[in-house]
């Protein structure tokens, strides 16, 4: 995938956390929106127009080479790569659930090869339709080591996200340190955000379908007060569309 592809796709998921945040935010402005970058988006009331700045937040940090979101990644290329696979033998529609060894290490140049024996561990235990068939991991068979167990399901039209990993995780509910954390990273934005609208908003996104977006803040985390140039900093926990307005004051660039 190319820089502009990644781009496109970054921003439609961007389009996807906004629309979210729209429909979850009471006092969301009326007006065209505009994407751009710095800030993502920019909402044009016509006699005021308010930036709003997207980020993320995760459980550890993204950057560290074995991070949850790292891992996950890793798990979603395999995943990708492994549907490729089975469908170039054109059989029917199927549902795969792929679960991983939680000792699995993200290495890229291991990746194609686990992907090619999962999509043949598919093939193999192709079931009948209607059927739902679980295959575990045993040793020496042709089911790669880092996946612990899979689950197959044939039927028609059970939805368009076929092929998933799924994992459970821990919650992580004290986030003070975390929330300050994305709010200082984008901190140096400000003032450029602020030579194209009015006043711009700092939106920080949880998500959190998987392990490594399980941020779910206490109380304590919600109601203190952090340091701040956005105008409103909001916390938008994307799977069940609940918006937070944090509290904040003033801090210096």
């Amino acid at each position: 995938m190319n820089g502009i592809a990644r781009s496109d796709a970054q921003k439609r998921v961007e389009f996807k956390h906004l629309d979210s945040f729209r429909r979850s935010c009471g006092d969301f402005p009326a007006g065209k929106i505009e994407p751009g970058e710095t800030p993502d988006f920019i909402v044009d009331s016509g006699n005021r127009r308010i930036g709003v700045e997207l980020t993320r937040i995760y459980v550890d940090a993204p950057e560290e080479p074995n991070s949850l979101q790292s891992r996950e990644a890793g798990k979603t290329r395999i995943t990708r790569l492994a549907e490729r696979f089975f469908n170039e033998k054109n059989l029917s529609e199927v549902y795969v659930d792929l679960f991983f060894n939680r000792t699995w290490q993200p290495y890229r140049n291991q990746e194609e090869r686990i992907a090619r024996a999962v999509a043949q561990v598919v093939f193999d235990n192709f079931p009948s339709e209607g059927q739902q068939v679980w295959v575990k991991y045993r040793l020496g068979s042709a089911q790669p080591i880092e996946v612990d167990l899979i689950s197959i399901y044939r039927t028609q039209d059970f939805g368009r996200d076929r092929w998933r990993w799924r994992e459970a995780g821990e919650v992580k509910k004290e986030a003070i340190t975390d929330i300050q954390s994305e709010i200082d990273k984008k901190l140096r934005k400000v003032n450029e955000c602020l030579t194209k609208c009015d006043e711009c908003w700092l939106l920080i996104v949880v998500p959190s379908w998987t392990p490594a977006g399980m941020v779910h803040p206490a109380r304590s985390s919600l109601e203190h007060t952090y340091t701040s140039q956005f105008s409103r900093v909001y916390l938008l926990n994307h799977s069940y569309g609940a918006v937070t307005l944090l509290n904040t004051i003033a801090a210096s660039l």
